[in-house]
This record gives structure tokens, sequence and C-alpha cells, in this order.
């Protein structure tokens, strides 16, 4: 196995992440430099190669490597995948660019390539994004290029810093590289981890999922601790947070890292949002009152990487909007065919809204 690790820390003090890249060939026929985690029981080196091996036959096998990826650069994936078999819906290889959870089975959010496993003569090679428990197609290779049996690709995949996705492949498993597809997706900035994931039946549990050359580069060490942009009082006993990036789900569920005063304390609980792993949900004990503002003392949230968010302090208030608060102050429903300098172009129709209250109103969900 060859892994190699350039690292380049720039020497400026406003600089947030230092850069590096890995590959591994599997050349020194191990699985610890770099340490592979994960059900590293039910795969081997083979003859430089990385290959299932699961004596137990217990669909799915995962492998994943701490890999931090960002949106702050263009980002380049390569690897060689094969499988000895025709891919199905029950027997087919994943491979995580992108992943948030290092128990690549359970819940992500990010994104995967999956080889084949859409039916028969149709299969190909799927960027997909996953949102949780959820997920939805990025962009497809070429119809039909993964339902050969055996099916082999090297695959280079290329993101570039406004979410543009582009698939190359070499079904030869070569390097002449040509492009499939491509596709704009920008959901999640960062990444912590790359790997494989494995579904198969008893038949293909052994010596039937091949996979090599993995390249990402760049990698990016993360090393800013997660910002609090807001919190917003959804009802009496509920405040919803929302960070700048993924969290910790641990130290984000930790009631003690939350603090409102005017005697009302942590909150009874504290979870990271199902379908959002940038917002916490607060349920307070004790009831706010409407109209006041209270300080909520934030600490000791972590991100993927490990950085710890010190002290922050936002002011809160549950409001209820009453009639009259908000007002229609113009409506511009049949914009002029030229555009006057300085304002709006042509065309652009719009609603201006007026607060005639002293209160600060969230118009989130108001129709």
């Amino acid at each position: 196995m060859r892994f190699k690790t350039f690292l380049s820390i720039p020497l400026l003090l406003f600089c947030s992440l230092a850069v590096a890249q890995l590959s591994d060939d599997f050349q020194d026929g191990n699985l610890t430099d770099p340490d592979w985690q994960g059900q590293t029981d039910r795969f081997s080196v083979v003859n430089g190669e990385l290959v299932l091996q699961d004596a137990t036959t217990t669909s799915p096998s995962y492998l994943y490597l701490p890999a931090s990826t960002s949106l702050q650069a263009a980002t380049t994936w390569e690897f060689y995948v094969r499988t000895e078999f025709a891919p199905s819906a029950n027997n087919h290889a994943i491979i995580y660019l992108s992943a948030s959870n290092p128990d690549l089975s359970g819940d992500q959010f990010g994104y995967f390539l999956k080889v084949g496993g859409i039916s028969g003569t149709d299969d190909a090679l799927e960027l997909f994004r996953q949102d949780g428990s959820s997920t939805s197609l990025v962009l497809s290779g070429m119809t039909g290029a993964a339902a050969n049996d055996p099916v082999q690709a090297r695959v280079r995949i290329i993101r570039s810093t406004d979410g543009s996705w582009q698939l190359f492949t070499d079904y030869s498993g070569g390097t002449n590289y040509n492009l499939e597809a491509a596709a704009i997706d920008a959901t999640y900035d960062f990444g912590q981890y790359i790997g494989v994931l494995c579904k198969y039946t008893s038949s293909n549990a052994t010596d039937n999922f091949f996979f090599d050359d993995f390249l990402i580069d760049p990698l990016y060490l993360d090393v800013v601790p997660p910002n609090l942009l807001s919190a917003v009082v959804t009802a009496p006993n509920d405040v919803q947070l929302q960070f700048d990036e993924v969290l910790d789900g641990t130290s984000a569920g930790l009631v003690t890292n939350y603090m409102l005063d005017q005697g009302i304390g942590n909150p009874s609980t504290a979870q990271l949002d199902g379908a959002d792993p940038t917002r916490v949900n607060l349920t307070l004990s004790t009831a706010l009152v409407i109209g006041q503002s209270y300080d909520l003392t934030v600490q000791n949230v972590a991100d993927l990487a490990g950085n710890v968010l010190a002290t922050q302090i936002i002011s809160i208030s549950y409001v209820i909007p009453e009639a009259y608060d908000v007002l229609i102050n113009e409506i511009m429903a049949s914009p002029p065919d030229g555009s006057v300098p300085g304002t709006l172009p042509a065309g652009v129709e719009y609603v201006e809204l007026y607060n005639r209250s002293t209160k600060t109103l969230n118009l989130e969900g108001w129709t």
C-alpha cells in the first residue's frame, strides 16, 4: 500500500483550514496505514486490492476513513471498483464521497456513488445526496454501463466550489477518463468520512467486491468551531438554534451546554434536528413570558471535527404577532418594461412589507 498525506498549513492567522491529500493503493497488504475503520473483520487486502471477505454473510458491510472535504476548494475523488457479478437491488457497491456519520449503514448527510442496483440492463453509476435516511439522485452515468457481469470502473469525480459535480469514468479500468454526466448540488458544504459499503446476498459475501487506488484531493482539516447564527422561539417552551455547520450529536444533545437567564436554567431536552444536523431543538421546562427578553448562553457544542464552541450569548424573546403589526405597504404587480438605474431590473414584481410594531417578528412560514 502506498499512503500519502501531503500537508500544507499557510502561515496566516486568519486561515481556518489546513490542506492535505490522501491516497491509498493497498500495496502494503494491510488496513492499518491509513487506519481503515468499521467492520474490518469482513475485509482483507489481497494482491494489492481491498476485498470483501465476509464469513458471516451479514449484509451490509462497510469500511471508512476520516477524510474531511469542503466546498471551499474544488475536490477530486478517484478510485477503482469491481464486482464479480451483475449488480442488483440486493447486490451492489456504494462508495461514500462525503459522509457525516462513521456508521455508513446509518443515516447520513452527504453524497455517495452507487454502482448499479437499478434494474438489469438499466444499471448505471449514480451519484446520490443522502438526507438522513432518504436519498435524492444528483446525476446518473450512461445507462447500462454497470449492467455487465463483472462490472469494473475507474472513477474520477470532481466537485467545484459552486457545487458543480462531474463524473468521469474508464470502464476498462485504465485512466482514459470520459465525462459521463454533470449536475449541481451544493446542499452540504462539508464531509467528514469516505468509505465503501457493500450490499449482498450470501453468494456474493466473499471475493466478489474489489476496491483500489483511492485518492481524495484536497482534504480539509477543519480547525474552526461552529458558530451560532440564530435562535428562534417557535413556541412558549421551544427554541430552535441554527448553527453554521453540521454538529456532533453528543455535544449538541447535552442540556448543560445551554442556559437561559431569569430563572429558566437549562432546557429539559436538547436534540439535534433529524432533518438538518446544523440545527438544535431545545425544549424548556418553564414557558417563556410573552414579550420578555432572555439571554441564552451556548457553550461546548462541537462540530464533527471536534472543534468546540467556547461561549456565545444571544438574546431571544417570545413574540406573538397581532393584527396590523405587519402591513402590505406597496405592491409592484405590473412593472414597467424598462428598468431605472439603481432599482430592481425590468420585469421584477414585489410586495413591500412594513413592520409598524416594535416587535422583532419571524416571518418563516407566513403565507
